[in-house]
């Protein structure tokens, strides 16, 4: 968890974002095995794609108290998330 200075630690009421990207949820790669896993793809594809690659969000809240945040998280394959944690 990065805190605001250092020694310092996010305390009380947070939320927790998570950004994530996997093949069901406007990836890359879900985009592009749509397309039959092309090798040479056309300009209007690519615009396609990086404009329909967009991350999903989902926000949940937690009460810190500490310096330690648990978290358990189940990740598809290929998935990616990134986590924002912030104080309410």
């Amino acid at each position: 968890m990065k805190s605001k200075r250092p020694g310092s630690f996010l305390k009380g009421r947070c939320v927790i974002r998570k950004f994530y990207l996997n093949e069901d949820k406007e990836s890359l790669l879900g985009e592009w095995k749509r397309l039959g896993f092309a090798s040479s793809i056309e300009e209007e594809e690519l615009d396609y794609i990086g404009n329909s690659c967009r991350p999903a969000i989902s926000r949940e809240y937690a009460d810190i108290s500490g310096s330690t945040l648990r978290m358990h998280l189940s990740l598809h394959l290929q998935e990616v998330i990134m986590l924002r944690i912030s104080q309410v």
